[in-house]
């Protein structure tokens, strides 16, 4: 009567205590064929190195591997792990008193089927709720003996410590089971390397998502049609309808520059479909700055800018193209040269009547030199 005109909870009334009460029952009823009830449950927020601190002393814990590999734990108390290996053992828990020794592999093994059910149950339950986003896909692995292992195993992320108190045979054993996973779930848990692709398509992948993502950004570009030097006179003159002259080559070289003033490119104006058009001609590379035209240059440019063709190359001045002939003029034929007239001593070309100018050796003696050695050892 008091829920009629309610509107239905949008989850249901599974809860994670509610769902783990139903799991434990669920395996205890399907694997140990015994009573197991849970009541209340613990929620901590934990760090890796609180963990070993909350867990109960001498416990069985297990590694849990998740979705994307990340990695869980689950603990069973002494008292927990009694009941599970009489029940699987001898069919009955007693309730004598507790070994006193740590948990072994054998302990691990016979509790590992008990706990693959837990999980397996807890998650089934919490499907269509919030708190499936953590809870779900852990398996129950390898046992871990050794606590300061579990930097080394488990991710540097915050934990899900979840502990709720476990009746075993309608009050035989009474323990405490703990569910350790990482508090955002697999999403918070980076994959491992070996899950990871390639170096070369990891970075193919992000070059791609970076130029989507770049690409489509909007670039504020300024015509830039030409740049003129004025004094101050002048410029504050400036009013609307003003006229400034610019040079005729500024139409062929209006360039398109960033908010920096960067050159991006150079065209020419014109019109396109009734509006003013710029036709990109080139392209500056990087670091590439463009031709600026000086004053003269643009004086210059001016002048030329207001006449014709032929007016133009008036002025230009007259220059000489041909290229120098490659046939000299023929040298005069020389009579042809007797060998036979040389040998005999004739023949020889007449020097004229002087024959050489008498050479004037001053006061040297040619006569000393008959005393000179014929040969210098």
């Amino acid at each position: 009567m008091t829920r009629a005109g309610r509107p239905p909870p949008e989850f249901g009334e599974v809860s994670p205590a509610k769902a783990l009460r139903l799991a434990l029952a669920k395996s205890g009823q399907e694997i140990l064929e015994q009573a197991v009830t849970g009541s209340g449950i613990e929620e901590l927020k934990v760090g890796i190195p609180a963990i070993q601190k909350e867990l109960p002393e001498s416990a069985l814990v297990l590694d849990m591997t998740g979705p994307g590999g990340c990695r869980g734990l689950v603990a069973l108390d002494r008292s927990c792990v009694a009941a599970i290996t009489e029940a699987l053992t001898t069919g009955r828990i007693s309730g004598g008193e507790l070994p006193e020794r740590k948990p072994s592999r054998t302990d691990a093994l016979l509790c590992r089927k008990f706990l693959v059910m837990v999980m397996t149950v807890f998650a089934a339950r919490l499907v269509g709720h919030p708190d499936s986003d953590w809870a779900t896909g852990f398996v129950p692995d390898e046992p871990v003996f050794d606590l300061r292992r579990l930097p080394v195993i488990m991710e540097d992320v915050p934990y899900r410590l979840l502990r709720m108190e476990t009746d075993f045979g309608l009050g035989a054993r009474i323990g405490q089971v703990c569910i350790v996973v990482p508090w955002a779930g697999p999403a918070a848990v980076p994959p491992p390397a070996e899950a990871l692709p390639p170096p070369e398509e990891d970075a193919a992948a992000w070059c791609e998502a970076l130029e989507a993502a770049i690409m489509p950004a909007r670039v504020e570009l300024a015509g830039v049609l030409c740049r003129r030097e004025i004094t101050v006179r002048d410029y504050e003159a400036l009013e609307a309808g003003s006229l400034i002259r610019i040079p005729m080559s500024s139409i062929a070289n209006a360039t398109l520059e960033t908010a920096t003033g960067q050159k991006i490119f150079r065209g020419r104006l014109g019109e396109l479909d009734g509006d003013r058009a710029l036709k990109v001609e080139w392209t500056f590379e990087d670091g590439e700055e463009g031709e600026t035209l000086s004053a003269a240059q643009n004086d210059e440019a001016d002048e030329m800018g207001g006449m014709d063709l032929a007016d133009a190359m008036s002025k230009v001045p007259p220059v000489d193209l041909s290229l120098p002939s490659l046939e000299d003029e023929p040298e005069p034929e020389l009579p042809p040269l007797d060998l036979d007239a040389l040998e005999a001593g004739e023949g020889l070309p007449d020097l004229g009547d002087g024959g050489f100018p008498a050479m004037d050796l001053g006061e040297f003696n040619m006569d000393e030199l008959d005393d000179l050695p014929e040969t210098i050892d």
